[in-house]
């Protein structure tokens, strides 16, 4: 199997939870901020569900440039989170299947601000980071959900909420 095909299986196995957790907020509460140095509930979701896209900049791009405009919504709802997490989830996938090979995983990535140089490394790297990056911040999310007092699905094994079910087995049929 193709790193660009495990990449993209890793990211199919991390969509479910990530959708649940999404569709759970309510729309009245897209406001709330744990703290007044937090984002709010809505920015922070908004943010989960973007950085499903974010491997199209990685592996589709050289780099992201924050000089740069950037489409992204700034107004979100459960509903409109959950298609907007779809769609950044088909960019990447598009851009997974259209990489010539995992060659382009060895080539160098940069993030930057105009001419200042953020960030720079390999392409395998920064995959691997961002994977990292969404557990992070959804791990934030699960638990802006527990102090609103929303259950919490399981993720990696069961919440206090939730039985965990292997996403393995049930694709076995087991």
């Amino acid at each position: 199997m193709s790193r660009l095909q495990e990449i993209a299986d890793q990211l199919n196995e991390e969509i479910p939870a990530t959708e649940k957790m999404l569709a759970r907020i309510p729309d009245d509460k897209l406001d709330w901020k744990p703290h007044e140095k937090s984002m709010s509930l809505g920015q922070l979701a908004g943010h989960v569900a973007d950085m499903y896209g974010w491997f199209d900049f990685v592996v589709g791009r050289d780099k992201l440039d924050f000089a740069e405009p950037y489409d992204y919504p700034q107004q979100f709802d459960s509903a409109t989170l959950v298609a907007y997490l779809k769609k950044r989830v088909e960019d990447s996938h598009n851009t997974l299947k259209s990489a010539a090979s995992d060659d382009v995983l060895n080539e160098t990535w940069t993030l930057c601000n105009g001419d200042q140089i953020l960030w720079q490394e390999k392409k395998n790297v920064v995959v691997r980071s961002t994977f990292g990056h969404i557990a992070h911040h959804r791990g934030q999310l699960a638990v802006y959900l527990r102090l609103l007092d929303i259950p919490v699905p399981a993720i990696y094994g069961p919440s206090a909420d939730e039985e965990w079910q292997d996403p393995s087995a049930a694709a076995q049929g087991a």
